[in-house]
């Protein structure tokens, strides 16, 4: 099975999505004729995960996010020492990189947001999926979930993220032990405002009558400082910052059980994880 064979399988899963769309999902690097002997599914390409790629003997990454050290094509990149290692592991691993971002989060429902439901196995508790306007004006309706859980606290609902998105720590921001039923979630640069709205997590927290936002990357200045203000002022307010991969990586891991069912090559869900640790 040839690598352009499988990207045409992959568009025809998001037949659905405007093909007028501009995206930028497509081959990163390698030929599009290679003969592929397995494909891995992963969240970014990382040194690890071409590692565990080799190991699986597959040649074929679809990764979420951007391939950072063949994109960026300034001239210090040349003689950079990361860069330089991992261009050499892509090369001399034949591999070919395939990007899979803007369909997934276009398609209805959004497949990253059906990833982390079923992470943390909140599919009873999700509002009914919302048609996606493609009007600016109602973005901020199209890149959003929320969910009315059992009630928790803010502290509760901490250490429930905690384990099943396996994460070390997590940042929280609001009273521990405020009561908690309706969460709202913006995974990935979607708690950031997309760079043009960063107050779009409070002005969902209001429309939405939010008790908890779980948010991927945020603009701490400002969410930060509101939250603890919230707290200080006994108003509505709390949230949890998973970061960008923990908080889109499982769409990744689902992408891999459907792929795998449409694929004649073993498909495997290879967990970028976390770049961070904590002292």
């Amino acid at each position: 099975m040839r690598a352009n064979k499988i990207e045409q399988i992959i568009r025809e899963h998001y037949a659905g999505v405007n093909p007028s769309m501009p995206t930028c999902d497509g081959f990163v690097c390698g030929d599009p004729d290679t003969d592929v002997t397995g494909v891995v599914t992963t969240f970014t390409v990382t040194a690890d995960v071409l590692r565990e790629a080799e190991r699986k003997n597959a040649n074929m990454i679809i990764t979420h996010e951007p391939t950072f050290f063949i994109e960026c094509q300034g001239a210090w990149t040349q003689t950079d020492a990361v860069f330089s290692e991992l261009r050499r592991m892509v090369r001399e691993g034949h591999f070919v990189i395939w990007r899979c971002h803007d369909m997934m989060h276009a398609a209805v429902p959004d497949d990253i947001y059906e990833g982390f439901t079923d992470a943390m196995d909140w599919r009873a508790y999700a509002q009914p999926a919302r048609e996606k306007s493609g009007n600016l004006d109602q973005f901020e309706e199209d890149f959003f979930d929320y969910y009315d859980i059992p009630q928790t606290t803010l502290s509760g609902l901490a250490a429930e993220v905690k384990q099943k998105l396996g994460l070390q720590a997590v940042r929280c921001a609001g009273d521990p032990l405020r009561p908690c039923t309706r969460v709202g979630v913006l995974v990935g640069g979607g708690s950031l405002g997309f760079g043009r709205m960063p107050e779009l997590p409070l002005r969902l927290l209001q429309k939405k009558s939010i008790d908890v936002l779980v948010c991927g990357e945020i603009m701490e200045l400002l969410l930060g400082t509101y939250m603890a203000d919230a707290a200080a002022l006994g108003a509505p307010g709390g949230m949890i910052v998973l970061g960008h991969e923990r908080s889109e990586e499982w769409g990744m891991r689902a992408m891999h059980s459907w792929l795998a069912k449409e694929l004649s090559v073993p498909v495997t869900f290879v967990d970028a994880k976390e770049p961070f640790y904590y002292l």
